[in-house]
Order: structure tokens, then sequence, then C-alpha cells
């Protein structure tokens, strides 16, 4: 899209005829600008869409329940951060909702679900993204403590201390909101 400043009174006729019955992805790739700019000018110019304007615009869109082209369907796997995913839900909302890891679905099936305050990993050493390999005898149900004290314990005491005191003030940025 060209970076334009002003328009000109052709232009500005051309919009106030057509801006009503349009699509505004349609009047942008017309008028060379973004949709955006095309619905700041059509209010800064007092224009409303029609009811044609409006089933053009929403003609384009998805709604609740409708599937993107682009979406997998339950049981796909997918890689992300090193870690293979499973989808297993189709329900709207956050990825946390349709994807989890393979490795809890398996906890989940073999041993149950991972209790509050503890957290699933793969035994030092023995993290894979390879789905095959991923096995029960892999992973560990540790608490959040656990996990982090190990995590710290492998870094330069410096580093440590910022991580200890970035809890402590997060620890006490949450109790004022909650005390607020």
């Amino acid at each position: 899209m060209k970076q334009r400043v002003l328009w000109t009174d052709d232009e500005v006729e051309i919009l106030r005829q057509s801006y009503a019955d349009k699509d505004n992805h349609e009047l942008a790739k017309v008028f060379g600008v973004t949709p955006g700019r095309i619905k700041s000018k059509g209010q800064s110019l007092g224009l409303r869409k029609s009811e044609a304007g409006i089933k053009a615009m929403f003609a384009r869109r998805r709604f609740n329940g409708q599937a993107s082209p682009s979406a997998k369907p339950v049981g796909s796997y997918r890689i992300d951060s090193g870690i293979v995913h499973v989808k297993v839900s189709d329900e709207p909302g956050p990825d946390s909702n349709r994807w989890r890891g393979v490795h809890e679905v398996l906890w989940i099936a073999e041993r149950g679900p991972i209790p509050e305050g503890h957290r699933l990993l793969f035994k030092p050493g023995m993290r894979t993204a390879v789905l095959e390999e991923i096995t029960i005898d892999k992973l560990e149900c540790v608490t959040i403590a656990d996990a982090i004290r190990d995590r710290c314990c492998s870094l330069a005491p410096e580093i440590r201390g910022i991580v200890q005191l970035r809890g402590v003030l997060t620890k006490t940025i949450k109790r004022s909101k909650e005390n607020g």
C-alpha cells in the first residue's frame, strides 16, 4: 500500500458514492490504502454502510463455530517450542483449550490428572520431539517450587538472586492488587 496523506476531492466523491454498498477491503484496493484508512475516512465524512454494504463486509468474515480454512482436525499434531502437541478439541477460545502436549495426554491417560501446583516435565536429557520416543518413563511430575529450584540451580549466583527478587516482587504486587 502506498502512504497517502490527503484525499483528493475526486476520491472523496467516489468514496461518498461507493462507501455505503461496498466492503472496505474492496475499496482499499481501489484507492490503494488500507481498509482501516477507508473506515476512518468514511467515519470522518459521516458515512454509513447500507444493508448491502454490511452484508458484503460480513460475507468475508468467519463466525463462531466456523472453522478457519487452515484449521487442523482433532488428532492432528504440531511441534511448538520443541514440544509435540496434539489437537484435542475444536472448542473456541485460546489454543491451550484445543492443543495439549502429547506428554501431558500420555501422563493423564496412564497416571491420571496432573495435581494442582505441579508441572509435568521431561527428565533431564530425555526431552524429545519425536512422537514415538515420548514415553511415560521419560516424564516426571514435580512441584512448581522444585521445577524452579532445579532451573535456578543451573544459573549463576547473581542471576539466581535476581530470579528470587523477581519472585518476591511479583508476589508483593499480586498481594497488593488483591488487598487493593
